[in-house]
């Protein structure tokens, strides 16, 4: 029976894949950062900071009564400095987002203003005077009046009257040869 038991993993171990987990994560994050990638950079803390509590929580029950050496007590330190900085990081980026979302909310809402007083403006306007563009001159002509004395101009094309030339309903076609 004694075969099947789970072997136990080491403390050093267990804590080296969580420092090396947050570390990564991190380094992950600050890029998505640096590439303008800041709201895919505050999932990524977010879900660290939570990832890294319950790993920690977890390790902390699974090591209960048990001595840890110098060097896990040093390990484990850095885990939590890693993990502080993280949260650093997160509360950062959120107070960054939210203020450049506070200021994008002002400027549209300004945009906004302009746009309602341009209309409002344009809409008592538009009671009295219509400012759509038009292809119409200021005194329209009739067609009736506008007759020219002058006759249409004819054609300065010959139709040649050779077998390359046919008719159609009273229409001159010249073929190519």
């Amino acid at each position: 029976m004694a075969m099947f038991r789970k072997k136990k993993e080491a403390p050093l171990s267990k804590l080296l894949d969580i420092y090396n987990e947050i570390a990564n994560n991190s380094l992950t994050n600050l890029s998505l950062e640096q590439n303008n990638r800041s709201n895919e950079a505050l999932s990524g803390w977010k879900s660290l900071h939570t990832i890294a509590e319950w790993k920690i929580d977890q390790f902390e029950k699974s090591i209960q009564g048990q001595e840890l050496t110098d060097e896990e007590i040093y390990l484990r330190d850095e885990i939590r400095i890693l993990q502080a900085q993280a949260d650093d990081h997160m509360k950062r980026l959120e107070s960054k987002l939210s203020s450049q979302h506070e200021l994008d909310n002002r400027v549209y809402g300004q945009h906004q203003q302009q746009q309602q007083q341009q209309k409002s403006s344009s809409s008592s306007l538009g009671n009295s005077y219509s400012t759509v563009p038009t292809l119409r001159t200021s005194n329209p002509i009739s067609m009736n009046t506008k007759k020219s004395s002058k006759p249409l101009l004819k054609t300065l094309r010959s139709f040649p009257t050779t077998s390359n030339s046919s008719n159609f309903n009273g229409a001159e076609y010249t073929g190519c040869q």
